[in-house]
C-alpha cells in the first residue's frame, strides 16, 4: 500500500529557499554527493543529508578536519 500522502518532492532552486540556503548551496551538496533523482528530492531527504554532511561547500581537507574534532568519520564516495 503507498503512503497517501507522498512527501513533494522539490527542485534545487525550492529546496534552497526551504533551507533558507543559496541555489549554489544546494548545487554544493549534490558536487558532495547529495542526490536528487530527476533534480528532484525531498526537504527530508535534504535534511538528512546535511545531517551526515554539515559542511557541503568546505574543501574534502577542511571537511575532514572538522569531522575528526567532532569524532564522527567523513562521508563515503
Amino acid at each position: 500500500m503507498s503512503n497517501p500522502h507522498p512527501e513533494p518532492l522539490f527542485t534545487p532552486k525550492e529546496l534552497a529557499v526551504l533551507l533558507k540556503r543559496a541555489r549554489s548551496y544546494v548545487f554544493a551538496m549534490k558536487r558532495r554527493g547529495f542526490r536528487m533523482v530527476n533534480n528532484r528530492a525531498t526537504l527530508t531527504e535534504a535534511r538528512a543529508w546535511l545531517a551526515a554532511n554539515p559542511l557541503p561547500r568546505a574543501s574534502a581537507r577542511a571537511s575532514r578536519d572538522t569531522m575528526e574534532r567532532r569524532g564522527t568519520s567523513p562521508p563515503l564516495r
